[in-house]
C-alpha cells in the first residue's frame, strides 16, 4: 500500500521518515525504509518457496497525477468534471501533512461530495405556461 501510494503522490519528506524511524523503534518494528537512503523496502513472497523478500527499492518523483490516474482509468459514462473533483478531493483527504489535509467539515462541503444545486427548470419542474414553481407564487 505505501508503494502505490509514492507512486501516485511522490515520496514521503525526511522528516516523515525520521518520525517513522522512531515510532517503529519504539514498537520494536523493522522499519519499512532503509535508515540511511530512505529507499523503500518492499516486501514479496517468492512464489516458489513461499518465503518473504525484501528488496530496496527508489521511489523517485510520480509520473503521474492522482487525478490523471483517475481520468485514465474512469468508465464511459463517468463525467470528466465529477472525475477531476473526485481527484482534487482525494488528494486533500491523502495529504500527509495534517495542516494540509482537509477536515470533516471541508470534505462535507467539498463540490463533490456537497448535494449539487439543480434549477427548477432542469428538474423538470417547469408548469404548463414555463413558470417555475417560485414565479408561480
Amino acid at each position: 500500500m505505501l508503494r502505490r501510494f509514492m507512486d501516485l503522490l511522490g515520496p514521503f519528506s525526511h522528516k516523515i521518515l525520521r518520525r517513522h524511524f522512531l515510532s517503529y523503534e519504539s514498537l520494536a518494528l523493522p522499519p519499512h525504509f532503509e535508515r540511511d537512503t530512505y529507499k523503500f523496502r518492499h516486501i514479496d513472497v517468492d512464489k516458489a518457496t513461499g518465503n518473504p523478500i525484501t528488496r530496496v527499492v527508489a521511489v523517485g518523483p510520480s509520473e503521474t497525477t492522482l487525478s490523471q490516474s483517475l481520468m485514465r482509468s474512469r468508465g464511459a459514462a463517468d463525467d470528466r468534471a465529477d472525475v477531476a473533483a473526485f481527484g482534487a478531493l482525494l488528494g486533500k483527504c491523502l495529504a500527509l501533512d495534517p495542516g494540509r489535509r482537509i477536515d470533516c467539515r471541508e470534505a462535507a462541503e467539498h463540490y463533490f461530495v456537497a448535494p449539487k444545486k439543480v434549477s427548477s427548470r432542469t428538474a423538470g419542474e417547469v408548469g404548463a405556461a414555463g413558470e417555475t414553481p417560485a414565479e408561480k407564487a
